[in-house]
């Protein structure tokens, strides 16, 4: 009997998710645990693996469709089945879940309604929304002639094909830079999941294609419009609810970084002579340094390791009572910048780590975090985070806390400057480092005496290997 795929929850905060390619074609053998379909999520795109089995009979949704959850996907059955009455009544539920006009379904199987499109990421879905599963076609619907199973798209693949027409596995960040860069992707070994081209394979390829010698630029003739994504479309709702609802200030402090400078550089050269010949050496970044020194500093200050949890009414009280959550562990976000927006990785119980250990937690994380492959507890729940432009030259900058913590430290750049010592100027280096604070949590002296333990820290950076 035929079964609808319909669109799975591949995270917690997942309220809808977009087809950003097809892995199998109409016609192909899928067991249970194939890839079926790479989903666009509000983190990144998921590869989802079927849970049943059988033969592709319809594919219902096109490659850019966005859909809420549980709204159908595709159709598996046996070969020549006949699936015209579940394919009518799939794409019923598929026209009402997208607000469209759509054919009656069956009086017995009532389409869903729409998600609401404009609920909160973090809002879970209605206990009702179906999970990936099968739906019988329902015996009292007359089934018409059978339809022939479509030949298929290699469109609908969404993947370039190779000279004999074989799909080329790439994911969709592979595909996007190569168009961008006009580089083929014919011939590249992957070194992703079942030997997919990942980002990371396209380091070092010459474009296949020259720009033109007079222009070189980027700027369209014309005005374009440009879907947004998952990601972008969640980053937008959160930032939104958390300048509107947090009530903002900032703090300043410049830094005299000279023996911060010096440390790492001691540190690498140590790390370089102590690693075997055949390994590449491990090496600390100011950014883990940095992160590090926020970890010690946290420690001193436990009500700017918070969270504002606003008004909940309690069973015991008459009046609704608004908590702040003091977090047991220091759970610290970083930043990371992807082509469709940013994600936020988390280091759990940072405070029970070293400098070396958190450096290569941090290296681990945004390393899957760009090829789209951290699981949604990796990015949520942040106690304190941290967010670094200093690698572009931005010596100053302020950034928008990201819920639940209520501050979040904004680095510029490490740069060289007069530094006044004792009356005198002598050449340095300077770093500049912002606090946004929830006002409603973290009050001004309080988050101040942090800054300044903060740079007492990176001031005297033997602390940092404690």
């Amino acid at each position: 009997m035929a079964i609808i795929v319909d669109m799975p929850r591949l995270s917690d905060t997942m309220e809808e998710g977009t087809v950003a390619g097809w892995l199998k074609a109409v016609g192909a053998e899928v067991k249970a645990g194939d890839g079926l379909a790479e989903i666009e999520t509000d983190k990144a795109v998921m590869v989802f693996e079927s849970f049943d089995k059988g033969t592709l009979l319809a594919i219902l949704l096109k490659v850019g469709d966005t859909v809420p959850l549980g709204t159908p996907m595709a159709i598996l059955g046996k070969p020549g089945e006949d699936i015209s009455a579940i394919k009518a009544e799939a794409e019923a539920k598929i026209a009402a879940a997208q607000g469209g006009a759509a054919a009656p379904a069956p009086a017995s199987t009532p389409a869903p309604a729409a998600a609401d499109p404009d609920a909160p990421a973090s809002t879970p879905a209605p206990a009702s929304t179906p999970a990936p599963s099968s739906t019988p076609a329902p015996a009292s619907t007359p089934a018409p002639s059978p339809t022939p199973a479509p030949k298929p798209n290699p469109a609908d693949l969404a993947a370039p094909l190779d000279a004999d027409g074989t799909r080329i596995p790439a994911s969709p960040l592979a595909r996007r830079i190569a168009g961008q860069r006009g580089l083929s992707l014919a011939g590249i070994q992957g070194t992703g999941p079942r030997g997919r081209i990942v980002e990371a394979d396209l380091a070092n390829l010459a474009p296949a294609r020259k720009l033109s010698g007079r222009l070189t630029r980027h700027i369209a003739k014309e005005d374009e419009v440009v879907r947004v994504t998952q990601m972008r479309k969640t980053i937008a709702k959160r930032l939104v609810q958390s300048k509107t609802e947090a009530p903002h200030y900032y703090l300043t402090i410049d830094v005299d970084a000279g023996r911060l400078v010096a440390l790492r550089t001691d540190l690498n050269q140590a790390l370089e002579f102590n690693a075997a010949k055949e390994e590449k050496p491990r090496k600390i970044s100011y950014n883990d340094l940095v992160m590090r020194a926020s970890v010690v500093a946290l420690a001193k200050h436990p009500a700017v390791n918070s969270g504002w949890e606003g008004a909940n009414v309690s069973p015991s009280a008459a009046a609704a009572v608004a908590t702040i959550r003091q977090f047991g562990g220091v759970h610290l976000g970083f930043a990371v910048a992807l082509p469709e927006g940013l994600i936020t990785p988390v280091i759990r119980d940072a405070d029970q780590i070293d400098l070396f250990e958190l450096s290569d937690r941090t290296k681990e994380l945004a390393a899957r975090a760009r090829e789209g492959k951290l699981e949604s507890a990796e990015y949520a729940g942040n106690s304190f985070c941290v967010s670094n432009l200093g690698m572009f030259g931005i010596d100053h900058f302020t950034a928008i806390i990201n819920s639940p913590a209520s501050c979040i430290l904004a680095v510029g750049a490490l740069v060289e400057a007069p530094i006044a010592k004792n009356g005198t100027l002598s050449a340095g280096h300077r770093l500049t480092m912002t606090l946004s604070c929830d006002h409603r949590a973290v009050d001004g002296a309080t988050g101040a005496a942090f800054m300044a333990d903060l740079r007492k820290v990176l001031e005297a950076p033997t602390a940092l290997l404690i």
